[in-house]
């Protein structure tokens, strides 16, 4: 009987370690899996930390391209406000002989400078559809024999997109401008 209880004291001892070996090994996996999903979210967050700060960078450089955009608009428009004759006005009150040639002189450069824009605008104009009219006559008369189909094509794709481009700068600049002005003018 003591031989018996020896050998079941025994086996009931490694059964008691194997069990206890069992729940430890079973511990660490659960340990394991649950630090490897704490490993996938922390991953996870720093993703999304790294997607936000990548958003607010992208934000603050539109809103910084937005400011300088209008800082050049803004400069623009003094510089179509700038006069050259109101400077000279000391110079000619001091000297009233130069008023008649410096007024005529700075006259005819503020009025040259206002021409300089809607002069360039109607020249674009009319250049870009002669160029199309010019294109058209070619692609529809014996010339567009000359001209290779695919070439033909693209020339006349890129004038139309030219024609569309610059009818709407044009547009938005000139009433943006008008607007812009009348707000500025009622204090907006």
């Amino acid at each position: 009987m003591e031989i018996l209880s020896t050998i079941l004291g025994g086996i009931t001892g490694l059964l008691g370690s194997a069990v206890t070996a069992f729940f430890t090994w079973k511990q660490k996996k659960l340990d394991l899996q649950r630090e490897i999903e704490t490993k996938k979210l922390d991953i996870q967050l720093a993703e999304k930390e790294h997607e936000y700060a990548l958003a607010t960078a992208k934000l603050q450089a539109e809103s910084e391209m937005e400011k300088a955009a209008e800082a050049t608009l803004q400069a623009s428009y003094a510089h179509d406000r700038a006069t050259y004759f109101t400077p000279f006005a000391g110079v000619i009150e001091k000297y009233p002989w130069l008023g008649i040639p410096f007024a005529v002189l700075f006259a005819l450069v503020d009025f040259l400078r206002g021409l300089i824009r809607p002069s360039m605008t109607v020249y674009m104009v009319v250049l870009v559809t002669i160029m199309y009219l010019q294109g058209a006559e070619l692609m529809g008369s014996d010339g567009y024999e000359a001209m290779a189909a695919e070439t033909a094509t693209i020339f006349m794709v890129r004038i139309i997109d030219l024609v569309v481009y610059l009818t709407s700068t044009i547009t938005a600049w000139w009433f943006g401008d008008r607007t812009i002005h009348k707000r500025m003018a009622q204090g907006f």
